[in-house]
């Protein structure tokens, strides 16, 4: 029998004393920088039964005094504590709970077990969990019956709920998380560097959807794990009865940790919890540095690399003749969005604000909304910038990043989970499944055809080139096709064992059925396995929708097939090098007079600009700063035949430079843009594709060559397509 005691003053020492109800939080009441204490203070009577005050969750010191007398201190986020009122039977008694937070000078972020949030936004004070009167925190007994079916498919949760201003959410809103995160076709939640309350993994186990705990060490300062021992021994033993764990990890991107530290913890972890998957550091030694040595039955890697660079990447990662391990990937592939900054703006939360009482940087080496939210277009000129388009149009892209990185992932046999980063929008970050306000950012239909129990995925088509004298390692385009040469697609299926045929489909962009087929029967036995080869002989130039189903599978990609430019003195728009490059592997025209195409800016080049010949100069340096192309970036079209690449082109000749808009000035202050990148962090524009007179700067890669880029010119259809493109612009 338990009781709860949820009503209680708060005195903040400024003379304010305040009626609360915990769970509490100080939240805005005070400055964030504020350590503490402040005085909780309640009124109880103890039953005649042995009875004691258990808290559920302190943060961070606790100090607790009965009628004046100190009968306990704990310090501690997570993990729960009790205090015995066997003396004070039959009492009234007033309770007094001196609260410090972590964070302040006292305890500081790294030398306490902080976890993740203060690199979100801030540390928390209060007694944010329930505190009840009850029998004690009860011992219960481990069951390891439960066991993982098929293939990991986590969200990564950070335990960022601002408007609670702590780490504990209700009932209802753990249903509605759960509801919708199992809707999208996920089955595990990993909590990152945080505890849950214990509701929220019973009700994850109702559902028959799995957890993954991450303990709270990240960036930790070296004397914390001298003393973390006894918090974290205490936290282990308090989750470990829940059978839908699944893994446990000892904190995040360790590199730093001592080996003696990390190999004792995994020893342990097992020990108490019997779960079969558990190790010392998410992210590893080998993606991260430090220690090469490493502890556990699992591999764990946080791959965040550009959508075009994902298969090497993969590829790069397996097991080979390693000693076989499930590889699960703790954290991957994160895709910030374009932020409502007009709504951030109009109600200004206190995330955003630039007040250091509501908003101090502390630990955080992410704080960009303060610095540009005054002067943001996107937040004060919404229409003017297209503020609503390109928000769809980067939640668009986001979704097909993620669907082909998936793919990519669930075509390898190695890899037995991933873990997408994650569930909801923060002030550092906007790869959320929800918004900055909690709401649904996707539909379920727009993900479970690549994140369910069984998925179809295309296979990644080969090419070793012949190079200077042999062959090197090279892919061929997946989505572009050349007009009237012939087609092989291939398609591969990974889920639950089952026997069927596939059947296929090509409609042309108006939905007209243009080829379709019945594949071979086949028996899939749940790994990944090939179930159709569809061949077409040849294509129109235009956009196709390829449709396969398998069973009750079904999965839907675009394609586009391409007229190939004639790049000779025929042609109209006729190109010739300027400065050779091996990287174009293609005959160009020698007909001078025509478009010029270098990746130097010599003195030939600059000639032709100030004359006014034309010019496509690809920046491979000079006038350039690295950038990311699909990650935490929306790219903006300025004007009209800008090229304005869906997805499955521009991942063909995706860059990792911007251009460098100072440089392109003094050059020529007449230099406007044609296409911009807005980094969906920080707000810094850079332009893509700029021009002035006739000459076109860019940074994109029409000769392809990186990650699982057709290498070079001659390979590369949407690069060949793209210069086409770009001379109608001059």
């Amino acid at each position: 029998m338990s009781q709860q005691v949820t009503r209680w003053t708060v005195d903040y020492g400024d003379g304010r004393i305040k009626e609360v109800r915990v769970p509490h939080a100080w939240k805005q009441d005070v400055d964030v920088r504020w350590e503490g204490p402040a005085v909780y203070k309640t009124l109880i009577d103890v039953p005649f039964r042995e009875t004691k005050l258990v808290f559920h969750g302190v943060s961070y010191l606790a100090e607790v005094h009965v009628d004046g007398h100190h009968l306990a201190t704990h310090e501690g986020i997570w993990d729960a504590f009790e205090v015995d009122l066997e003396q004070f039977k039959g009492k009234r008694i007033e309770v007094q709970v001196r609260v410090t937070k972590n964070g302040g000078p006292t305890y500081p972020v790294k030398e306490t077990l902080s976890g993740f949030i203060p690199y979100v936004y801030h540390t928390f004070g209060g007694i944010f969990r329930s505190v009840e009167l009850c029998d004690g925190i009860a011992s219960k007994p481990i069951d390891r019956k439960h066991s993982f079916d098929g293939m990991m498919r986590g969200i990564l949760h950070w335990g960022w709920y601002p408007e609670l201003g702590h780490c504990h959410p209700t009932k209802d809103i753990i249903e509605k998380e759960i509801s919708y995160t199992a809707s999208l076709g996920f089955n595990t939640v990993k909590f990152c560097l945080w505890l849950p309350p214990h509701e929220y993994l019973e009700m994850l186990h109702q559902r028959k959807m799995h957890a993954w705990i991450e303990l709270p060490l990240w960036l930790p300062h070296g004397d914390l794990y001298a003393k973390a021992d006894a918090e974290l021994d205490r936290i282990v033993r308090q989750y470990a009865h829940h059978p839908n764990i699944v893994a446990w990890t000892l904190g995040c991107e360790m590199q730093n940790a001592p080996v003696e530290f990390r190999e004792k913890w995994v020893k342990k972890i097992q020990t108490l919890t019997k779960c079969d998957w558990v190790k010392d550091n998410s992210g590893g030694a080998e993606m991260y540095g430090g220690d090469p040595r490493e502890f556990g039955t699992f591999e764990d890697f946080h791959p965040y690399a550009e959508a075009h660079f994902f298969p090497p990447l993969l590829d790069s990662l397996r097991l080979g003749p390693r000693k076989p391990k499930p590889i699960l990937l703790g954290e991957t592939c994160d895709h910030d969005v374009h932020r409502d900054l007009a709504q951030v703006a109009d109600t200004m939360p206190y995330w955003a604000s630039a007040m250091k009482e509501l908003n101090d940087q502390g630990v955080r080496w992410q704080y960009d909304i303060p610095k540009f939210l005054a002067s943001n277009r996107f937040a004060h000129y919404p229409d003017d910038s297209h503020h609503e388009s390109l928000m769809q149009k980067s939640i668009q892209k986001a979704l097909s990043v993620r669907k082909h990185v998936v793919e990519q992932i669930r075509s390898r046999s190695d890899y037995e989970g991933y873990v997408l980063t994650g569930f909801r929008d923060t002030s550092i970050s906007r790869s959320g499944i929800l918004s900055d306000w909690a709401r649904e950012r996707y539909k379920p239909e727009q993900l479970l055809s690549w994140n369910s129990d069984s998925i179809l995925f295309l296979i990644q088509p080969r090419d070793p080139r012949w190079t200077r004298g042999g062959n090197r390692t090279a892919y061929r385009d997946q989505y572009n096709m050349v007009a009237g040469e012939p087609l092989l697609i291939k398609v591969g299926f990974r889920g639950k064992p089952q026997a069927s045929s596939a059947i296929w489909k090509v409609l042309n962009e108006f939905s007209h059925v243009v080829a379709e087929g019945i594949g071979e029967p086949v028996e899939v036995n749940g790994a990944p396995h090939e179930v159709l080869q569809a061949y077409l002989p040849s294509l129109i130039e235009g956009r196709y929708q390829f449709h396969c189903e398998f069973g009750s599978t079904t999965n839907d990609w675009t394609f586009y097939v391409h007229d190939k430019p004639i790049f000779d003195a025929s042609n109209q728009n006729g190109f010739f090098l300027l400065s050779p490059n091996d990287a174009f592997e293609i005959k160009f025209s020698t007909n001078e007079e025509g478009i010029a195409i270098t990746t130097q800016w010599d003195q030939t080049a600059q000639d032709r600009h100030s004359t006014g010949k034309p010019t496509i100069v690809l920046c491979q340096d000079l006038g350039t700063v690295a950038k990311t192309y699909f990650r935490e970036c929306i790219h903006e079209t300025l004007q009209a035949g800008a090229p304005n690449l869906p997805f499955e082109q521009a991942l063909a000749v995706a860059p990792d430079l911007a251009l460098e808009t100072k440089w392109l000035k003094s050059i020529d202050p007449a230099f406007t843009g044609i296409e911009n990148r807005i980094d969906t962090r920080t707000y810094e524009e850079h332009w893509m594709i700029a021009k002035s007179k006739q000459t076109i700067f860019t940074t994109y890669r029409v000769q392809g060559g990186h990650g699982a880029q057709p290498n070079g010119l001659a390979a590369n259809i949407v690069g060949q397509a793209l210069l086409k493109q770009l001379s109608q612009l001059i």
